[in-house]
């Protein structure tokens, strides 16, 4: 309101100074920046328009620094930059200075009674030092030379209590920094510091002993005469720091000039502290940074060699894969190997047995046919060669010895088509093929493990299969999974079997279905039933994990299920599952779709 009111003087043509004047005086005592800014931003347009300069370059100095402790550092730049020459002829004097300056012009004193140059060079010597403790030592030689004080402390306030920044003594110029909290049992009139605290007065004291508000005060009682000079740093209307000056051999010490020359350095010195403090932490923070980026790059190089250990690591690991699943492979080649060696084995016995009698039988048939050749009327010789061979037997025995062979044959030639379908396990192409036929050529070369053994009658196989059109697949590998099914199903009706006597199997009846059937979604389910003994829960979670078995050490490498399950889900986009039940049987389940992709 004083600020409208000044304005309003302006405006009508009065003298608004005195309310300028009262305005920048509230506002600093209430604490609002912002209000002593524009009224000394007012003022020193109002001075500048009356021709006198000098009184408004003091004001346009408060704006200027007022705005920068509010923090509009743009409009305090815009202000030094349209008053360019104001603000040099200025030079670097803080606030009271400039405040003093103008109270002497406007009262028509004399300013000739301070050292100004004392008081510019130190307030330049705190401006342009950066280092916090660096600025503390020329901080405390400075006070304490200007203000003719033996000892001089900056305390600072932190939480509920105060701590001594830096300590000086005029004494050998000793200039301390070992940062302390101020206590009763401290070096320091604690009542004196704790009522700037509160208050934010300066204090000037000529005889503290006998100033009746620190009456008691255990510092104050211990000595014979102090004189004690304290005053508040006020930054941005927060308390930074509280200057603390004493003399303790004359009463007095602290004179109005002195006070002057401090009061003047106040404001710099608190801008100073805060400065150091901002640099103080920046180097900090930037210690840290780097610190932290050491750390990163240290981390990174460690990542990276890490890295290369794992990919070697992982490369290993394919080659070891390759070598279990070409293990797995050759296990599955050995079952085909031997099924196959006994399914051929009986044409091929069948075959090998007749031909002694086929040979004999040509040879006889040759045998006659060459006598009667040489002479057709020696009827005598060819009746008898017609008895010892037994023309008639041999014409009613050839025809079928040769037609076993052929049938031998035969069962041959489907064994080659059978283990030609079931062979393609590394083939890349997918083929459009009959499911039924790879399932049929699959359970020949497993069928010599369902035939009867010492422990149990022969496996029942049983087959169920649906109307399936062809199906787009890899079919080697479903073969290859389709095979360690029956083979574990057989595996375990074995394992089970082993348990009991044969008669006690022979009831049981042990059987395995192999069904196939259409499923919605234009999906093909193939189901591997047997009814052993099942499979235990704690078992079935694992049942696909690599590595995995139940079986004794030499008789699974534990990859067979899980190879299964990625040539069904990977490869194939399917899914393959196990229902069991103890005491019942086990069902894997094998679904895919009818087309890839």
């Amino acid at each position: 309101m004083l600020l409208v009111a000044a304005e309003r003087q302006r405006v009508r043509g009065a003298d608004p100074t005195a309310l300028y004047d009262r305005a920048i005086t509230q506002a600093q005592v209430q604490g609002f920046g912002h209000l002593e800014a524009i009224a000394s931003e007012c003022a020193a347009r109002y001075y500048e328009g009356l021709g006198r300069q000098r009184i408004a370059r003091a004001y346009l100095q408060d704006a200027c620094l007022a705005y920068q402790q509010w923090g509009a550092i743009g409009k305090a730049t815009s202000l030094k930059q349209r008053y360019h020459q104001m603000v040099v002829r200025s030079g670097n004097l803080s606030r009271g200075l400039r405040q003093n300056l103008r109270s002497m012009e406007n009262e028509g004193g004399a300013i000739q009674s301070l050292d100004w140059r004392t008081v510019i060079k130190a307030s330049q010597a705190l401006s342009g030092e950066m280092v916090f403790s660096q600025l503390m030592e020329k901080l405390m030689a400075i006070l304490i030379e200007n203000a003719g004080a033996q000892r001089g402390a900056l305390i600072a306030p932190q939480g509920e209590g105060l701590w001594v920044e830096a300590e000086g003594h005029v004494e050998g110029g000793v200039i301390r920094q070992d940062r302390q909290a101020v206590t009763v049992a401290s070096p320091f009139p604690l009542s004196i510091l704790k009522y700037v605290e509160r208050t934010r007065e300066t204090l000037v004291i000529e005889q503290a002993k006998l100033d009746k508000r620190f009456v008691g005060d255990p510092y104050l009682l211990a000595r014979d005469q102090i004189s004690v000079l304290c005053f508040p740093m006020i930054y941005q209307g927060h308390l930074t720091g509280i200057l603390y000056l004493e003399n303790q051999l004359m009463t007095g010490a602290f004179t109005p000039d002195r006070l002057e020359v401090l009061t003047l350095l106040t404001a710099q010195v608190a801008i100073s502290i805060e400065n150091a403090k901002l640099y103080s932490n920046l180097q900090t923070h930037t210690q840290q940074l780097e610190a932290q980026n050491t750390k990163l790059e240290t981390s990174r190089q460690q990542l990276q060699a890490q890295a290369s250990q794992l990919e070697q690591a992982f490369e290993h690991l394919k080659q070891t894969q390759s070598q279990l699943v070409q293990t797995e492979k050759m296990s599955s080649l050995g079952q085909l190997v031997a099924g196959v060696a006994h399914e051929i084995k009986n044409p091929l016995n069948f075959i090998a047995g007749n031909i002694v009698y086929a040979q004999t039988y040509v040879t006889q048939l040759f045998e006659l046919l060459q006598l009667y050749q040489a002479d057709p009327q020696e009827t005598e010789t060819i009746a008898l060669t017609i008895d010892r061979i037994d023309l008639p037997f041999v014409q009613k025995d050839l025809p079928k010895l040769l037609s076993s062979m052929e049938m031998g044959a035969d069962r041959i030639q489907n064994i080659v088509v059978a283990l030609r379908n079931f062979s393609r396990i590394d083939s890349q192409e997918l083929d459009a093929v009959d499911i039924h036929d790879g399932l049929e050529g699959t359970l020949m070369i497993l069928q010599p493990k369902l035939n009867a053994n010492a422990d149990r009658p022969g496996i029942r196989l049983v087959r169920d299969y649906g109307d399936l059109p062809p199906v787009l697949c890899y079919s080697g590998q479903l073969n290859q999974v389709v095979m360690n099914l029956v083979a574990n199903g057989i595996d375990a009706i074995d394992d089970y079997a082993s348990q009991f006597d044969f008669d006690t199997n022979q009831e049981r009846a042990f059987e395995i279905t192999v069904t196939t059937t259409l499923m919605p979604g234009e999906r093909v389910a193939i189901r591997v039933s047997d009814n052993g003994p099942g499979i235990p829960h704690e078992v079935r979670d694992r049942l696909f994990d690599a590595f995995f078995t139940t079986k004794p050490v030499g008789r699974g490498t534990g990859l067979g299920l899980s190879i299964s399950h990625q040539i069904v889900t990977e490869v194939h986009q399917g899914r393959l599952y196990c229902e069991t039940q103890l005491g019942v049987g086990t069902t894997f389940v094998i679904e895919i779709p009818i087309r890839q992709g």
